[in-house]
Order: structure tokens, then C-alpha cells, then sequence
């Protein structure tokens, strides 16, 4: 039988890096995946924004649809590109997704994702119906 010393046992601290670590590379998979998605484009208006590119004019966002505080996962279809501008917007409640008129709960959900904008009375208006990534649904 083998004896196991007090030094010889991972810490709590060594637990908690190696957890680190593998969510890092889960993130960094995910990531990659949005990108490859996603085009690196913004999905509300189409403007380039690499979330990797530091700067104004370029840098976007992989951005939650349902808030990671509100329970959203960092998951793929939870997590979206958008431009620094359209995702200001979506924070300033200028900016919506709906799937099929409720809630948006996720990009691999049945149905179309509408993008929906405030004019300047506050009125909301379907800008973009996609009914898949960068495919947008013709009038």
C-alpha cells in the first residue's frame, strides 16, 4: 500500500489553477468557434470586428445573448459577434434579438433571429431577420 504525505497531495490552490486552465482552453475553443461562425463580423449590421484586434474601429464583441449574471452560459450559441457600436446599443436597450417574436434563448433554436432597433420616439423596428448566421431572410 502506498502512504501519501501531506506535500505530496494537490492543494487547494493547485486544484483551483489546474480548473483555471481547463476552462481557459474551453473558452479559447468556443471562441474560435464564434469566429469561424460568425465570420468575424458584427451579425447585427455586418461591420468587420475581431474581438482580438485591439482598437476602436475594429474591435467587437462575442457578446451573450442571455447575460452571463442572468444564468448565460459562455457557450457557442449563447454568444454572438457585434461591433463595439452595436453592442453599446444592445446595452442601452437601442438594440434587441428575438427569435419568431419571443425571447431569444440561443442560436441553435428553431427560427429566425430578428435584430430590432429604437427610433428616436422609442418605437421599435425590425432592422435584420437572419435565418441563419449571415443569411438574411429577403422581403
Amino acid at each position: 500500500m502506498e502512504t501519501f504525505f501531506k506535500h505530496q497531495m494537490p492543494s487547494r490552490i493547485d486544484k483551483r489553477i489546474e480548473r483555471d486552465q481547463r476552462e481557459a482552453a474551453q473558452l479559447k475553443k468556443w471562441n474560435a468557434e464564434i469566429d469561424a461562425r460568425d465570420l468575424r463580423q458584427c451579425r447585427c449590421c455586418g461591420k468587420r470586428s475581431d474581438p482580438d484586434v485591439m482598437g476602436l474601429t475594429t474591435r467587437g464583441h462575442r457578446a451573450h445573448i442571455v447575460y452571463a449574471s442572468a444564468g448565460g452560459s459562455n457557450e457557442p450559441r449563447n454568444r454572438m459577434t457585434l461591433c463595439a457600436t452595436c453592442h453599446n446599443a444592445e446595452h442601452r436597450d437601442r438594440l434587441r434579438f428575438t427569435a419568431d417574436g419571443g425571447p431569444y434563448v440561443g442560436l441553435d433554436a428553431n427560427g429566425a433571429m430578428e435584430f430590432w432597433n429604437k427610433d428616436a420616439a422609442g418605437v421599435w423596428f425590425l432592422t435584420k431577420r437572419e435565418i441563419a448566421p449571415h443569411v438574411v431572410e429577403k422581403d
